[in-house]
């Protein structure tokens, strides 16, 4: 007769899991505020992300979520310069979105 085995304790997933996982959270809220135009909200998110993971996996989109809040919040020079510095890489991902709402008139 064998004794009961007792079932084997949950597996936590690995902490690199957990952090992706809260990483695409704070990009995908910052994401949705944008699209839904509200621009401080997105602009809390973006920081909390910048803050919390300065070299995390989305450190490119936060920084174009970060551009455009900028551009939406306040559509001034100072936003069309950092537009205008982020176009100016070489194969800048999100180019297009960032003219489209940044630079509106080719500015």
């Amino acid at each position: 007769v064998r004794a009961p085995v007792a079932p084997p304790e949950p597996v936590a997933p690995p902490p690199e899991t957990d952090e992706l996982a809260a990483q695409l959270e704070l990009i995908g809220g910052a994401r949705r505020a944008i699209n839904a135009e509200q621009w401080a909200r997105a602009a809390e998110l973006v920081d909390e992300y910048t803050r919390r993971f300065p070299a995390g996996a989305f450190a490119g989109e936060a920084e174009v979520l970060e551009l455009l809040s900028r551009c939406g919040a306040r559509p001034n020079e100072d936003s069309r310069a950092r537009a205008r510095r982020y176009l100016s890489r070489a194969k800048a991902p999100f180019a297009e979105r960032v003219r489209r709402h940044c630079l509106p008139d080719g500015a």
